[in-house]
């Protein structure tokens, strides 16, 4: 957090400036979406540094060709963690992410490093530049490594995560599948505090893991009260002789018991079930098209994934994602390339690179640790086994002798598509390969001509480059994956107060960028919610809103934010929805929502009261502020 704040403090005063005016056009765009206006690819791994591409915005998927480098037949491998500290520098980076550069440093104080090079061909596709530099009097053996991977979205605790797996429905012809969680109303018996602002953006009763069609179901000890109610509206009114086919489990060893309305009305017992199950209920001709149920009495609750409405004759099967991480790899179109195949995607990945020797190794593990053994003692061993959590496609490119004080650069590219497609851009990469280093250079020069001549733009240009990198995919928000920045990957979250910072910063480099955070912070009309919600509920982003509106005047920004601002005001203060923040005195307080009331983690008083349980006795003098 301290870091942040003085990045923060340097970008107000640095030179760099990209977008000056806002487009009106992204407001439009993303009105109902907090994803971020920024291309497939980009440093979005949340494991290891190099370029990544979202796979699938639907279901979280992303792949990664992370980039590692060191010398050949000795133990230095710089592995390009995105947590720990490594030898690898973030350096140039766009904040439009066309243009990606990178540091890493071999032999420190550049006696022998590489720069890496990511750099936009087109929206498909990635040029690849490797530039060895040799700045000693000795001969320097040196190796680079193209290491692909395909990664699913994570929940949990931080150090304890879960890959998210989701379960997929097998409906027939006609038939339509109802989510938990797309109900046009749901009400608990007793209202909870937080109905209106669900901790990390989700919806009031939401529920979000494994085994669940779209990951996400009704629960959150739903149907646990006498009197929880929820209400869902069907585009078709039922038939005679079709069946009503519900998908639950239930929280405890006792059955669960809902009264239903419209398209059926009676009493229906759900037996207890630890694991996803379904029971099916023969419904008549309905003149209604909507169903309600209203839990019958107090009991354990379930978590719903949903329903559907089939003839009796139909068969409706659920099938669970499982690990897909192992490719098909095929031999490319011209020499030094290969094709990657994912079994959880219809997209092709293409890979083609330049060096003198190469080595193809599985690497069958969730980590890289081993890298250097598998480089160096076992380079002749083609498959490598630690564990089934993971596996890495790695291209070892070998050979590569670097003279005295001198450069070598390499070349390569990635790509994405249907078969075809990747076939064709890796069969035109030799003969368009300057253009697409000419192309690269553009953007390096528009980079640079916006740094100023000041003592301190090459530190602003590494701080801005940073904040530019800093992005990860997939965090789901409001039943969306989207591409966030966040404060540090170690914390690749939804971060509410932070990210208001970083958006404020952002404001500095590129207006757009900026109002994108906001966008994702803020919530439309149709969103419960007051605001996103991580963390300490400070109103960072209020104060966001007003620096765009003192810098630009924008009367069209003002008439769209202006309303979701002031949700998000007067849920703080009280007046909004389900706000649980203030005394009867007018006083106001977050305790509810975060034990932090501003991000001051060790501040004295804080720590007492949280430790001795006077949260609901005292107002931090911060938020009636």
């Amino acid at each position: 957090m301290k870091h942040l704040n003085l990045i923060i403090t340097f970008c107000l005063f640095a030179t760099i400036t990209f977008a000056q005016t806002i487009d009106h056009s992204l407001i439009k765009k993303y009105k109902y979406s907090h994803d971020l206006d920024l291309p497939e690819w980009g440093p979005y791994s949340k494991k290891y540094n190099g370029i990544s591409h979202t796979t699938s915005k639907e279901h979280g998927y992303r792949f990664d060709l992370s980039f590692a480098v060191g010398f050949f037949h000795r133990s230095k491998m710089v592995i390009p963690d995105v947590i720990e500290e490594r030898d690898y520098f973030i350096w140039d980076v766009s904040p439009d992410l066309k243009y990606l550069g990178y540091n890493y440093q071999l032999e420190w104080k550049d006696k022998v490093k590489c720069d890496v090079v990511f750099s936009e061909i087109d929206e498909k596709s990635r040029f690849i530049t490797t530039r060895f530099t040799n700045n000693t009097g000795s001969v320097q053996d040196v190796v680079y490594n193209l290491l692909a991977s395909m990664n699913y979205p994570n929940w949990g605790k931080m150090g304890k995560k879960k890959i998210i797996l989701p379960a997929h429905v097998q409906l027939p012809q006609g038939a339509q599948w109802t989510d938990g969680m797309d109900y046009t109303s749901m009400d608990y018996a007793t209202p909870r505090y937080d109905d209106n602002l669900v901790f990390d953006a989700f919806a009031k009763g939401e529920e979000y893991g494994s085994g669940m069609v779209n990951s996400r179901g009704l629960g959150r000890n739903f149907g646990q009260e006498k009197g929880d109610r929820v209400r869902y509206q069907l585009n078709a009114k039922p038939q005679k002789g079709q069946q009503l086919i519900l998908r639950y489990k239930t929280n405890g060893n006792k059955p669960v018991v809902f009264q239903a309305e419209g398209i059926l009305n009676q009493q229906i017992e759900l037996k207890a079930s630890e694991d996803f199950t379904t029971t099916r209920i023969d419904l008549d001709e309905s003149k209604l098209s909507h169903l309600q149920l209203t839990a019958a009495q107090n009991q354990q609750g379930l978590v719903f994934d949903g329903f559907t409405i089939v003839n009796k004759d139909e068969r409706v099967a659920f099938k669970n994602e499982t690990l897909q991480v192992i490719p098909q790899i095929m031999e490319g179109p011209v020499a030094k390339s290969r094709i990657l195949k994912y079994k959880n995607t219809d997209l092709y990945y293409g890979i083609l690179w330049e060096g003198p020797e190469y080595y193809q190794v599985e690497i069958h593990s969730d980590n890289l640790k081993e890298l250097p053994k598998y480089n160096n003692r076992n380079i002749d061993v083609p498959v490598q086994k630690e564990n089934d959590r993971g596996h890495f496609t790695d291209i070892l490119v070998y050979g590569i002798q670097l003279q005295p004080f001198s450069e070598t650069e390499l070349q390569g590219m990635v790509a994405v598509g249907t078969k075809e497609e990747v076939e064709t851009a890796l069969k035109k990469f030799a003969g368009q390969k300057n253009n697409y280093a000419q192309k690269r250079n553009g953007f390096y020069n528009k980079l640079k001509s916006d740094v100023g001549n000041d003592p301190y733009s090459f530190a602003m240009q590494r701080m801005h480059s940073v904040m530019a990198n800093n992005l990860v995919f997939p965090i789901i928000c409001e039943n969306e994956y989207i591409k966030h920045y966040t404060p540090g990957r170690r914390w690749n979250s939804l971060y509410t107060w932070d990210v208001g910072m970083i958006g404020i910063g952002m404001m500095e480099m590129d207006l757009n960028r900026s109002v994108n955070i906001l966008n994702q912070y803020t919530t439309s009309e149709k969103s419960d919610n007051a605001f996103i919600h991580h963390g300490t509920p400070a109103p960072t982003h209020i104060y966001q809103f007003l620096e765009l509106w003192n810098k630009t005047n924008d009367k069209t920004f003002l008439r769209h934010y202006y309303p979701r601002i002031k949700k998000y005001y007067q849920f703080l203060s009280g007046k909004y929805g389900s706000s649980n923040t203030r005394f009867k005195s007018g006083l106001t307080k977050t305790w509810d929502y975060f034990y932090n009331s501003a991000g001051w983690d060790d501040y004295p008083p804080q720590r007492w009261a949280e430790h001795h349980d006077k949260e609901n006795l005292l107002s931090p003098a911060v938020s009636p502020s």
